[in-house]
């Protein structure tokens, strides 16, 4: 057993199989809500190894994680707060914290422009919130009888399905209007978790006071099976080709074939909430009460590995595994002379030799052998008579290869000797360090400076 301590965590993991420690970084990321901690923990999918951790405002109380499709942002529902926060995963800072109607479970447009959040348990009413995931502002609002606190949405996003465990039913809301269009009458008993398939057709409900599972097809609203699954069955989560559905219950993974729709399989693992990597090769289970985090290996049907030593995992309902970020960079400046203001006196035909160092988000220096693509200068124009920004590059088609690349010096900075040949009109001229390739890494904050031509 390997025990790591980070705050106040101590994570012991348990390694059940022989696991190759020495894999390559995978290209997902499990975030777990730490409840008794009010922080996140960032895992590796590839080695389950700790990242870092997320530390949220106080009292926040985290429960449910929703990773964008993108992989680029997360969304943290804060119980105690009634609000949310929004994570950037290539830094693992809160960038805000917007007030909101409790937060019981998430799920995303299919293009990531909205976020749905069910909660509110206030005047024995609950709701669901769609967010901008843009602005953050609430596009829509809907009120309906509590019970439950899952989330569901069709593959082509147009409606959310919200499992109503007090009434056995499920609401069917158009995603656009946020109104609500009928129910799935009977749905179960005490309907809790849904799953839709990837075909669009067929609807899956957890019946946690039965210990069975609706299969439900869409078009006609009916109950087509009812098949018996372990212990208090909760959450589920479909593997992405949606051959498998995997069941979580208090006493076990429940596997089960979608074609057949028949139990293939039970994995000895008590289960509160459970995703599974994008590329299928894991699922991941959260056990709120006992601190462990489980991972089982699609392949076998095996626990590979657990996490232990957790303060409340409380990840469920919500997507919380997604694509690992792009790094993100940090300019710590351009060199003298460029770093005291706009420059003045630079006659045409001279270049200007810019010199920066990048750091990673521990501090070290990022050198030729950390990015596949070098930074590149991008060039700004602001005209004094029609103050707009032009943009204006060295030359076309490819950037990279018209003089404005970036080369790794021994000295630990990157430098380019930016030729000014196209920067003749009067006019400010803002010169930034960026990424050579945004989907590789970005920079942020990145450096700039100035130049004036009278």
């Amino acid at each position: 057993m390997q025990f790591l301590r980070h705050g106040s965590m101590v994570l012991a993991v348990t390694l059940t199989s022989v696991l190759v420690s020495s894999a390559a970084p995978a290209e997902f990321r499990a975030y777990i809500s730490i409840r008794g901690d009010d922080e996140l923990a960032a895992y590796d999918t590839g080695t389950t190894e700790f990242v870092d951790r997320v530390v949220l405002p106080d009292t926040a109380t985290p429960e449910e994680v929703c990773v964008h499709p993108s992989g680029r942002l997360l969304y943290v529902l804060n119980a105690v707060l009634r609000s949310f926060s929004v994570v950037d995963t290539a830094t693992l800072k809160v960038t805000g914290t917007y007030a909101s109607d409790g937060g019981l479970a998430c799920v995303f447009s299919p293009d990531g422009a909205r976020l749905y959040l069910r909660g509110g348990r206030t005047s024995g009413r609950q709701s669901v919130n769609v967010i901008d995931t843009t602005t953050h502002d609430q596009l829509g609002y809907v009120q309906f009888p509590p019970g439950g606190g899952a989330l569901a949405i069709h593959p082509d996003g147009s409606q959310l399905y919200v499992p109503q465990q007090n009434y056995g039913t499920i609401l069917i809301i158009d995603a656009l209007t946020v109104v609500i269009l009928g129910t799935i009458d009977p749905a179960g008993d005490s309907p809790t978790d849904i799953e839709v398939h990837p075909n669009g057709e067929t609807l899956y409900a957890s019946n946690v006071l039965s210990d069975t599972l609706s299969v439900i097809d869409i078009p006609s609203r009916s109950v087509t099976a009812t098949i018996p699954v372990g212990d208090r069955p909760t959450d589920m989560v479909l593997h992405p080709d949606g051959e498998t559905l995997y069941v979580g219950c208090d006493n076990e993974l429940t596997v089960l074939d979608t074609t057949s729709n028949t139990v293939v399989d039970s994995i000895n693992v008590g289960v509160w909430g459970v995703d599974i990597v994008p590329d299928g090769s894991a699922v991941w289970t959260t056990r709120k009460n006992y601190g462990t985090v489980s991972v089982i290996d699609t392949s076998t049907n095996s626990v590979e590995t657990v996490l232990t030593g957790l303060y409340a995992p409380a990840s469920r309902f919500g997507p919380f595994i997604g694509p690992m970020p792009q790094p993100a960079f940090q300019c710590a400046g351009f060199s003298a002379p460029f770093d005291k203001g706009p420059v003045t006196d630079f006659a045409r035909g001279r270049s200007l030799a810019l010199r920066a160092q990048l750091f990673d988000r521990h501090g070290y220096p990022v050198t030729a052998s950390d990015v596949t693509t070098p930074p590149i200068a991008q060039v700004v124009y602001q005209s004094h008579e029609l103050k707009t920004a032009l943009p204006v590059k060295p030359g076309d088609p490819i950037p990279q290869q018209d003089g404005n690349q970036f080369e790794f010096a021994d000295d630990q900075y990157w430098a380019v000797g930016l030729k000014l040949k196209y920067q003749t009109a009067p006019g400010t001229y803002s010169i930034f360090i960026e990424s050579g390739d945004s989907e590789e890494y970005v920079i942020d904050p990145p450096c700039y400076m100035e130049f004036v031509r009278e």
